[in-house]
């Protein structure tokens, strides 16, 4: 069964990694001021994809009066892959790998930097990781209108050898989207959840990049499939 929600976006911002060693991330659209959102002690602790991640949430306006979402299939994947090759070495793995490899990572460093206290979610869901972030962002709008949702989404193409797992191609993403309450403004958009279970299979990052299209472009609808779900978004005043 279908189900629909609203919201308005407040601010957005996205970037893309387009070279091989995935180190130079471009801006795609979105906030004019690119920012880190982190100290530099702090930043010196993350991956490219992390600093891209914070950077497009920075970008978009977190603050410390908001809900955060972050939503990635792979996480901090390059450390993953670091603690795993020093565990088959019989190496001690470094504790910064360690402490920010979990998948709630980032989202703590950004609650702490901006002195976030509404709390955070952080969500994996296969092909499905956008949209599922996507749903919970709505359902925290849903709870709390009053209090804005910054849905961050951050992916990379996995290293050799974990490539194995997910071998469609695809740029690393990180997609920043500051939802508010809809209510009574005619630039709100409405998002419509299809269960989809036959989907053919596609990258990680394709139904992000789906939606930054229809962000930086005037369509009044666009629709995106995905592994499980399949997205449809409509401009309210369309």
């Amino acid at each position: 069964m279908a189900s629909t929600g609203s919201f308005r976006v407040l601010g957005w911002s996205a970037r893309v990694a387009r070279y091989a060693d995935g180190k130079t991330w471009e801006r795609l659209g979105g906030a004019d001021c690119p920012g880190s959102g982190l100290p530099q002690m702090l930043r010196r602790r993350l991956t490219p994809l992390g600093v891209a991640a914070i950077g497009v949430a920075s970008d978009a306006g977190a603050s410390g009066g908001m809900h955060y979402v972050f939503s990635s299939r792979h996480g901090e994947s390059t450390r993953t892959l670091r603690l795993l090759l020093s565990l088959a070495r019989n190496e001690t793995m470094s504790p910064a790998d360690f402490s920010l490899s979990v998948h709630n990572a980032s989202a703590g460093l950004l609650s702490i930097s901006t002195g976030a206290r509404s709390g955070h979610t952080a969500i994996a869901a296969g092909a499905d990781s956008f949209a599922a972030g996507l749903i919970e962002a709505l359902a925290q709008l849903r709870v709390a209108p009053f209090v804005p949702v910054l849905l961050v989404y951050f992916d990379e193409a996995l290293p050799v050898p974990l490539n194995e797992i997910d071998t469609l191609s695809m740029d690393g993403l990180a997609l920043a989207v500051l939802l508010g309450d809809p209510a009574d403004h005619h630039d709100a958009m409405r998002v419509t959840i299809v269960p989809e279970p036959d989907a053919l299979p596609r990258a990680t990052t394709a139904q992000a990049e789906d939606f930054v299209r229809f962000l930086a472009g005037s369509d009044s609808f666009g629709y995106s499939p995905g592994g499980r779900m399949r997205l449809e978004w409509r401009r309210a005043d369309a």
